[in-house]
């Protein structure tokens, strides 16, 4: 087969496109059996280089390599969220963004379709964590704001006491080190009236220097 032509497949479905060799080579389109449309590049009879295929609801717009997504692209769900950004073997991997419908937004590094590497999420609440990721877990050195307002003066390190209650409300402004998704290790935190807590923190909360174990 060679030249530009139509092959209907046995099991439903065709491909239009240009044939070397009975491969099909150059732009075409391919309608699978289950009606999924791909209209793009073919190279020795795969998808590959720049193509859109709608799937299942969702819809791909990118590179395509051996028939996966592998390159730069777009790829939009049913719900709504997208993701735009790098991909290798149709996992998100590299540098990309990916928006909830929602409004939450990430814009960071991926790995093996993963949260991994340094990044900033946003919550619809304007709230921003800056810094690292490791398996979608908040992990290493990174940065919960916005800040709280500042007030005049400087800001007030609390009593003993009240520092405990105020760190297990981190969610105002925390800077430090991560582990788990919570604040582990050294870190500062400052509370909406500008007094600030600092030291270590275990697993979310402010570990008291003087407490006996």
């Amino acid at each position: 087969m060679a030249g530009r032509g139509t092959y209907t497949f046995a099991a439903g479905g065709s491909l239009e496109c240009d044939f070397a060799g009975d491969r099909a080579q150059g732009k075409g389109v391919l309608k699978l059996p289950d009606g999924t449309p791909y209209t793009g590049a073919f190279v020795d009879g795969a998808m590959h280089g720049r193509g859109v295929l709608r799937a299942n609801g969702a819809t791909y717009k990118g590179a395509f390599a051996a028939n996966m997504f592998h390159g730069k692209g777009k790829l939009t769900f049913p719900s709504g969220d997208t993701y735009s950004g790098a991909f290798a073997k149709h996992a998100f991997h590299g540098k990309g963004v990916y928006a909830w419908r929602s409004g939450k937004r990430y814009e960071g590094h991926f790995k093996g379709g993963r949260l991994t590497g340094d990044g900033v999420y946003t919550w619809t609440e304007g709230q921003k964590y800056t810094g690292a990721y490791v398996n979608g877990r908040r992990e290493g050195r990174g940065e919960r704001a916005p800040a709280p307002p500042r007030r005049r003066g400087a800001p007030r390190r609390p009593t003993r006491a009240r520092a405990r209650r105020l760190a297990g409300a981190y969610g105002q402004h925390y800077e430090g080190e991560w582990e788990d998704g919570e604040p582990h290790g050294a870190g500062v935190f400052t509370s909406s009236n500008s007094e600030y807590v600092e030291g270590d923190f275990h697993r979310g909360r402010y570990v008291d220097p003087d407490k006996e174990d």
